[in-house]
């Protein structure tokens, strides 16, 4: 068991995949997102109803319903099959109500919960080239005891402050891969190459200090986060992303993504050896640049060739 001072979590796994279970004790039903039921396989699940239909909560707010399932999981005290109301949209991916608790004779000791670090770093997957003045959306990995589901809040790190990489505070959510998603900003005029595994945010997990207040599930118009509205129109930014210039090179298929990512940044990195539409001049690079020094007025002495072989 393990406390986040006014969240408690449970230890969940269901085969390879270890989630964060949230102790709901103001429910009596067990509730899990249809995300995280998709991604369990078919032998560890089981459905009992899977009629569609609302329900009212507590709060008066009306949330859909995709059926109920029994699901297998395993937690310290053993391996079960528990009954879960599959929700469309959940604040958390898998909450554990009372009524499970009781059943299974589980005991909340909170004389013996264990906290783990409240902090941990984010780091990047894959090499990545941040365009002066532009913004991307990244994936960053976070610690091993990081558990799926779990909730906090990324800031900015020294290593990109100091390159004039600004990664924007948000609240974001542990997926099943351990990753969250982190918003970079480049304020400079140059492009800043961050390598693979390099920290790119600080993760800090939400605590008595923080209040999280949950959009409406209901709202379907675009959300607004930081005062700027999105837009559901597909963008077209290949030279911001870098397509248009990977255009020019046939990438080998049976590499992998890994692989693929080292070879687009080892071209990347020397783009002006290569002749594109943004840079026709080929020969006109930093590699190698000499000056000639003449006097005022000289010439050259040309002396003239004499072939020995009849034209």
């Amino acid at each position: 068991m393990e406390s986040r001072n006014k969240f408690i979590y449970l230890p969940v796994q269901i085969l390879n995949l270890k989630i964060a279970a949230l102790v709901d004790t103001g429910s009596s039903i067990n509730v899990i997102s249809q995300q995280l039921f998709n991604s369990i396989p078919e032998t560890h699940k089981s459905w009992v109803n899977s009629t569609s239909e609302k329900i009212v909560l507590a709060n008066n707010q009306s949330v859909n319903i995709i059926g109920v399932s029994r699901i297998k999981i395993q937690i310290p005290q053993g391996k079960h099959w528990i009954l879960v109301h599959v929700f469309s949209q959940t604040s958390h991916p898998l909450l554990l109500g009372t009524d499970y608790l009781v059943s299974k004779k589980i005991m909340l000791d909170f004389s013996k919960l264990t906290v783990c670090s409240r902090f941990c770093k984010v780091k990047n997957q894959k090499r990545l080239s941040v365009l002066p003045n532009s913004e991307m959306i990244v994936w960053g990995k976070v610690h091993n005891d990081i558990l799926h589901g779990m909730q906090g809040i990324c800031t900015n790190h020294n290593y990109l402050f100091k390159l004039g990489v600004l990664t924007a505070k948000s609240v974001v959510s542990v997926n099943k891969d351990k990753l969250v998603p982190v918003k970079l900003f480049n304020s400079t005029s140059e492009i800043v190459d961050i390598p693979r595994g390099q920290i790119v945010a600080k993760f800090e997990i939400l605590d008595n200090d923080s209040d999280l207040i949950a959009t409406c599930i209901g709202n379907r118009e675009n959300p607004e986060v930081n005062n700027v509205q999105f837009s559901t129109e597909k963008c077209e930014d290949g030279e911001l992303s870098g397509t248009k210039f990977f255009s020019y090179f046939d990438i080998p298929k049976h590499l992998s993504e890994s692989e693929q990512g080292q070879l687009k940044g080892f071209l990347k990195s020397h783009d002006n050896i290569f002749v594109t539409d943004e840079n026709p001049a080929l020969g006109f690079t930093d590699v190698v640049q000499h000056k000639d020094y003449t006097k005022t007025g000289f010439q050259a002495k040309i002396s003239a060739i004499v072939s020995p072989y009849p034209r």
